[in-house]
């Protein structure tokens, strides 16, 4: 595998489309990365997306939600083709699930090889206890634990603690030391699998002008 760089951002119901683009532009690790996972997106946003930075896209969108009336979910888009992508229906748990949820899944088609990357948006805390966000994230780590090859999985998880679901199916935590994402909490996160070498990470402040997340970017070398 090449060197590559990895994003995620939650866009926050897509509200701010024209400053989005801004910060993806502004930002090399964002705008110039071979693959960006997008949270909370609606059709319009990843149509400009994909036509601002020529990517290749994919987007399953989960659910209508009730702030906006428009579509909500997880976009991927990467600068290679993405094959066979599908949407992960996770499960409803918790007292108060406003917005039904999915990952998406899609092969990455780089110069170097396929690469599994599965773009993830667990329900809140406000929605389910810990509990049950723990088994969204167990439906995520045994839908890629059969999978061949390297796998990346990211985005925003919402809590913190579901790294250990990913630690115990053998995924690396790559994003443990950026700080805070979102408020005080630490949300979004980027883990892989079988892509051995270096890596290094960070979180970009400057999102926090379009979004209540922090946009998230790993960097791999291969060894």
């Amino acid at each position: 595998m090449t060197p590559l760089v990895v994003a995620s951002f939650n866009v926050w119901l897509s509200r701010h489309v024209e400053g989005v683009l801004a910060v993806l532009a502004a930002h090399e690790r964002l705008g110039g990365a071979d693959v960006l996972a997008v949270q909370e997106a609606d059709d319009h946003i990843v149509a400009r997306i994909a036509s601002r930075f020529g990517w290749h896209a994919v987007y399953h969108p989960s659910d209508r939600h009730r702030a906006t009336g428009r579509n909500f979910g997880p976009a991927l888009f990467s600068r290679w083709p993405l094959l066979g992508d599908r949407a992960l229906p996770l499960p409803r748990t918790g007292w108060r699930q406003r917005v039904a949820r999915n990952a998406v899944i899609a092969t990455v088609q780089s110069p170097a090889g396929a690469l599994v990357v599965c773009n993830v948006h667990l329900s809140t805390m406000l929605e389910t206890a810990p509990a049950g966000q723990d088994r969204q994230a167990q439906v995520v780590a045994e839908a890629v634990a059969s999978l061949d090859g390297p796998v990346i999985v990211l985005g925003d998880f919402n809590r913190r603690g579901v790294a250990r679901v990913f630690a115990r199916a053998g995924l690396e935590w790559h994003t443990r030391h950026i700080g805070r994402t979102h408020h005080v909490w630490s949300f979004d996160h980027v883990f892989s699998r079988g892509l051995p070498g270096r890596w290094d990470a960070g979180a970009v402040r400057e999102s926090l002008s379009v979004s209540d997340h922090r946009a998230v970017w790993a960097r791999y070398r291969p060894s």
